[in-house]
């Protein structure tokens, strides 16, 4: 069997010999931050936007890089866990950034340590999906709005709850709700609508994701001259949308097809797709 790499701190390791203790921070307290970042193409897509939000996560919880972390290293490190792994084609990377040292609620140290994996993608490039997504409402639990959640933490509890809803009621994706019941994202997506001839996405100040691909999203509507509204949304806003869509840095832009009773198409999303794909061409570096 082919040994898979991991790489921690720059080191290169075999994934399957432990390199955690149990007194791990990120384990014990969920005292970490991470990336999801797509590999393309031999480039890191949309990178800059990448480290910029790695960057203002880690000063929210008050960590600070190792010698190792600098956008030039870390470019560096990402590109040899991809070789190391023998992955020609897509990957999906995560890197998490964990809080080193002991103590309980009250840290003992700023110094972290990362850790970077590697897995490949089935798709070379991004690809519009054939049938749209069947979705629903995950009421079980809110997502805070806090200084916290436009960024991806270890403390993820929230979306394995929604993931087990999803797979429980056997749809694509559902919708997760903020404190004040209005709409913040998907599982691991920001939401889409369009409406009258508008496309309107929830705000970050309604707790949503900061992600890189609504990002870019919003930049190339703005380019196009099309635009895009940030405001709040209501699950009547959902029911009443002309379309509804998805993006992510790993899928790119899905649309749904069907929530409740009703039935939706992609002719928006369809037309925003090939902008995207020009995008990631100029934008891998």
């Amino acid at each position: 069997m082919e040994t898979h790499y991991i790489n921690l701190n720059g080191e290169l390791l075999d994934a399957s010999v432990p390199v955690l203790f149990a007194d791990n921070r990120g384990v014990r307290y969920g005292d970490a931050i991470f990336e999801s970042m797509r590999f393309s193409q031999g480039e890191i897509l949309f990178y800059e936007d990448h480290f910029d939000r790695l960057k203002r996560a880690m000063n929210v919880i008050g960590i600070r890089g190792n010698e190792n972390f600098s956008p030039n290293n870390l470019r560096f490190h990402i590109h040899a866990t991809v070789q190391a792994n023998r992955i020609t084609g897509s990957a999906k990377i995560r890197l998490t950034v964990f809080r080193n040292g002991a103590g309980t609620y009250i840290p003992q140290t700023g110094e972290s340590s990362f850790i970077i994996h590697s897995e490949p993608l089935p798709d070379e490039n991004f690809s519009l999906n054939p049938e749209g997504l069947r979705i629903d409402i995950f009421r079980e639990m809110k997502k805070q709005v806090n200084i916290l959640s436009p960024y991806k933490s270890a403390n993820s509890i929230l979306y394995v709850l929604a993931g087990l809803f999803k797979t429980k009621n056997n749809l694509d994706d559902c919708i997760i709700l903020n404190d004040k019941e209005n709409i913040c994202e998907g599982i691991t997506s920001n939401v889409f609508i369009r409406k009258n001839n508008q496309t309107i996405t929830p705000p970050l100040s309604d707790g949503c994701i900061d992600g890189v691909m609504r990002k870019n999203i919003i930049r190339l509507l703005e380019q196009e001259g099309t635009g895009c509204i940030e405001k709040s949304l209501s699950v009547s806003d959902l029911q009443s949308a002309d379309e509804i869509f998805f993006t992510n840095i790993s899928m790119g832009i899905r649309w749904v097809g069907a929530f409740n009773q009703k039935r939706f198409y992609n002719k928006f999303s369809a037309s925003v797709f090939p902008l995207l794909l020009g995008a990631a061409e100029i934008k891998k570096v």
